[in-house]
């Protein structure tokens, strides 16, 4: 399904979170993988690999790139040290499904430093997600602190209305997966989801209007023409006729 020429783009292959999901569902049923199989996934990898390296913050190809290594047994086949490694999955934290993979490839006694390196590098969703998914009592009461702290640093920061929309929704997602009590902070977090969703709609309709404006500008002149054009298709098709006038 990655494979598909229909998923791609000008950019490459294109990884969204059914692909992640079905890559996911594949972890854990972790079957047996043919030789012929692998060497196909190593292309698709390569491909993912270089990807990533242009484009940055691209999460779901990095995390698609994670899971592939792991399916297909291909992490042999790279020069990557732990230090490498660990860096990708600074990118991924905030996907669920990087806590299971984190775990997997063997980290859980890196934990402690890769939270704070995530909280130093203001990643604080996928701290919050590792710091409950890990159960790391001294740092669980920085949760609600740190959740509070994405939210204004997505302010601040300038961002697209839809980047800054399906980032408020990361912070739902992890509020929910992990039953937090933050009422407060979630009605905040619908409130400015529902203003921007309203921007977007006023921006569209101003687009709209801007567009059928422009094409009307450039529909008349047209129109002019065609109307000039069948006023001459008429009159070859019915010539004047001069009428003499009395005095000839």
């Amino acid at each position: 399904m990655i494979q598909n020429p229909m998923l791609r783009r000008d950019e490459g292959i294109i990884i969204d979170k059914g692909h992640i999901c079905l890559l996911d569902q594949l972890m854990r049923i972790s079957p047996q993988i043919k030789p012929h199989v692998q060497e196909m996934a190593m292309k698709l990898a390569l491909e993912l690999k270089d990807i990533a390296s242009r484009i940055a913050e691209s999460s779901l190809v990095i995390l698609g790139f994670l899971l592939l290594l792991f399916n297909y047994r291909l992490f042999s086949r790279f020069n990557f040290d732990e230090y490498q490694v660990l860096n990708l999955f600074e990118f991924v934290a905030h996907h669920k499904e990087a806590v299971e993979l984190f775990q997997t490839f063997g980290f859980v006694d890196k934990i402690s430093d890769f939270v704070e390196n995530l909280i130093t590098k203001q990643r604080y969703i996928g701290a919050v997600r590792f710091i409950c998914a890990f159960k790391l009592a001294d740092k669980f009461h920085l949760v609600n602190l740190l959740l509070r702290q994405h939210l204004e640093y997505t302010k601040q920061k300038v961002v697209a209305r839809d980047v800054e929309i399906a980032s408020l929704g990361d912070i739902l997602e992890c509020i929910s997966d992990y039953s937090l009590e933050s009422q407060d902070l979630v009605n905040e977090i619908r409130a400015r989801i529902f203003v921007l969703e309203q921007e977007k709609q006023k921006e569209n309709i101003v687009d709209i209007a801007s567009s059928s404006t422009s094409q009307d500008r450039v529909q008349k002149p047209q129109e002019k023409k065609r109307s000039y054009e069948a006023v001459l298709a008429n009159n070859s098709k019915h010539p004047r006729i001069d009428v003499p006038s009395s005095s000839s």
